[in-house]
């Protein structure tokens, strides 16, 4: 492991201690029973009352350490059910980069009720909201824009004379997403550069980088996707703040499989401290209906 994979695996590590706690709490449980052989020290009457708790316990101490400690692991599941319904994954100053099954698990085993979306990957967010991992979603502090400040430029429309038909791939189109930051073509990999291409832009990131709410950012974004050719591969690139993208997940993307999309792609950018910095780098499927694959 280099000094990027210690550093990387480090932040993990801190960004997980909690819920690495929780995890190791509930093996403890699954296991206390054979540690101090529970099926022989545990006494429990012949007659049992019909209290369910009282129920479960007698058949499970008649049953052996095996079910006393499933018993005792469904307690403390529910148990942490209970203590991190109100609790918020994500929290604290750094950089939160999980897997989807990681994030599975601490909504469906632990239980938390809620994730931030702040400092998430774009990608991560879309696969987070797509498939409804958690309850709710904080997308942090966040200005709502005016209607009288917010000028979204959409170009070329996919129903216009002007949108160009694909050259390399037919059927793939960059859809490029412009709000905290702009993303020029220089920005995309050299493989995409020939695809069909529709850029969705907040003008006021032009000269300015605040995190604002678009919901007209949303809208446009949405009618694109909407009057995008049918059967089409979409390669986002985004500069999205969390609430927009969770918006444009919402309004765009999530129909159920009732759209015009056989395949969603979102491509991971470069931080500003590496070699390539800002540029997209990494395509992350979303889905993928029939047969797609990336810009080659």
């Amino acid at each position: 492991m280099g000094r990027f994979g210690a550093m990387k695996f480090y932040n993990w590590l801190q960004d997980s201690c909690g819920q690495l706690a929780e995890f190791a709490i509930l093996i403890g449980a699954l296991s206390l029973p054979f540690l101090l052989d529970f099926q022989y020290t545990v006494v429990v009457p012949d007659n049992p009352t019909l209290d369910p708790l009282a129920l479960v316990v007698y058949y499970a101490v008649r049953g052996g350490n095996v079910y006393i400690g499933v018993v005792l692991l469904f307690m403390t599941i529910a148990a942490f059910h209970r203590l991190n319904r109100s609790r918020t994954l994500n929290r604290g100053n750094r950089y939160h980069d999980h897997t989807m099954l990681w994030y599975w698990l601490c909504s469906k085993i632990l239980g938390y009720g809620t994730c931030s979306l702040v400092r998430v990957p774009i990608a991560t967010q879309f696969k987070l909201v797509l498939n409804d991992t958690f309850d709710k979603y904080d997308c942090g502090e966040i200005t709502e824009e005016s209607d009288k400040d917010d000028l979204i430029e959409a170009s070329p429309l996919p129903d216009s004379a002007d949108f160009p038909s694909s050259s390399d791939q037919p059927g793939e189109v960059n859809l490029l997403i412009s709000d905290t930051f702009p993303i020029g073509f220089e920005l995309l990999p050299d493989a995409c550069r020939e695809n069909a291409a529709v850029t969705v832009r907040r003008i006021a990131n032009t000269t300015s980088f605040a995190r604002r709410y678009s919901p007209k950012l949303v809208d446009d974004v949405t009618n694109v996707v909407r009057k995008l050719p049918p059967g089409s591969r979409v390669n986002v690139f985004a500069t999205t703040n969390p609430k927009n993208t969770y918006e444009i997940v919402e309004k765009a993307f999530k129909t159920g499989g009732r759209d015009n999309l056989n395949a969603l792609y979102v491509y991971k950018q470069q931080d500003g401290q590496s070699k390539d910095a800002w540029r997209f780098v990494e395509a992350v499927k979303i889905y993928d209906r029939p047969q797609s694959r990336e810009c080659r």
